[in-house]
C-alpha cells in the first residue's frame, strides 16, 4: 500500500476513533490500519492476499526488510492463536513473534 513503511507513519495514522476501520474502507490509512490488527505471517517470503479476506500474509522478507529500515530487532504482534497452545510463538528467525493473551478465546484455550 505504501512503498516502505515507517514507525512515523504508523504512529500517524488516527486509530483511536474506531476499533478497526471497514474491511471496505478506501483512505490508506485505514487500509492499513485494518492490515496491522489482521495480518498474519507465514513461512513463504513475499505479501501474499490473505485467506480472511481482510490484511496479507507476510514472509521472513517482509519482517526483515521493516526492522532493517526501522532500527528494530523484533517486531511482536497479537491476534492470531499460535498452533502449539503456549500462548506465543516465534517465526521469522525470532523477528517476529506473536503474543496471544486471550485466555479463553471462542470456548478453547489460549
Amino acid at each position: 500500500r505504501v512503498a516502505s513503511m515507517s514507525i512515523d507513519y504508523l504512529n500517524s495514522i488516527d486509530h483511536t476513533e474506531v476499533t478497526t476501520p471497514h474491511p471496505t474502507a478506501v483512505d490508506i490509512k485505514d487500509q492499513i490500519f485494518s492490515d496491522l490488527v489482521w495480518s498474519d505471517p507465514t513461512d513463504q517470503n513475499g505479501k501474499f492476499k490473505s485467506e480472511r479476506g481482510i490484511g496479507i500474509k507476510f514472509g521472513q522478507d517482509i519482517t526483515t526488510k521493516f526492522c532493517m529500515q526501522n532500527r528494530l530487532r523484533f517486531v511482536i504482534r497479537s491476534h492470531q492463536v499460535p498452533g502449539d497452545g503456549r500462548g506465543y510463538m516465534k517465526q521469522h528467525e525470532g523477528r517476529c513473534i506473536t503474543i496471544f493473551s486471550a485466555s479463553n478465546y471462542c470456548g478453547d484455550g489460549g
